[in-house]
């Protein structure tokens, strides 16, 4: 089986209905008027954790939109819903893997996320956060300062920093068009003026 086939029937068969669950009882938590469905579920009885953390890590390798998607859905309920302190740690390198640092950093100081969650690591683990936090980061050069970005941002990034007159950028959602813009128009500025992309932690995070 190759890897595309591997991720389509983890995010679209094997997972499907988790994935679905798991979308519902996090939305219900943020919404009043579902309380019956985020009451009906114990988030830490209901999911196998172990399965749906390794699928997610596997899908956080895919570069197709539906896979980070749902790797993204297991990071956010693993590290929003009540889980354990173990899952939602699992969750936050979930998180990291796909370059979305900024809502581990929120999650910790709403302590979702215990601090020091890299001194809770093994050292491969550790040695592979800190490869994975250089490979997402930008170089301001006035500042020789590194910022963290993720996959969109530093390609925004790059396409800003060419030289060309014209720089589009496109998202197929309302929350993707505002974080789009306001990278746009963040890189906009630091083009002139050297300051850092703006970043978005995940709705459920806010």
């Amino acid at each position: 089986m190759k890897d595309t086939e591997l991720f389509d029937w983890l995010s679209g068969e094997a997972l499907r209905d988790d994935i679905i669950r798991l979308t519902q009882i996090t939305v219900a938590t943020e919404i009043t008027n579902l309380d019956a469905i985020h009451e009906s579920a114990d988030p830490k009885k209901s999911f196998d954790w172990q399965q749906l953390l390794l699928a997610g890590s596997l899908l956080a390798r895919s570069t197709e939109r539906t896979h980070q998607e749902a790797a993204l859905r297991i990071a956010t309920a693993a590290v929003t819903l009540e889980t354990s302190p173990e899952v939602r740690d699992a969750g936050a390198v979930l998180l990291e893997k796909l370059s979305n640092r900024r809502s581990v950093e929120l999650a910790i100081l709403r302590n979702r996320i215990a601090p020091d969650l890299e001194g809770r690591l093994g050292v491969s683990m550790r040695l592979e956060a800190n490869r994975r936090r250089f490979e997402d980061s930008i170089l301001l050069e006035s500042s020789g300062k590194w910022i963290g970005v993720n996959d969109f941002q530093k390609e925004l990034w790059a396409g800003a920093s060419s030289g060309a007159g014209w720089l589009s950028a496109s998202a197929p959602t309302a929350s993707e068009k505002l974080t789009s813009f306001c990278s746009g128009c963040s890189i906009t500025f630091a083009r002139a003026r050297q300051r850092s992309p703006f970043t978005l932690p995940q709705p459920g995070l806010w």
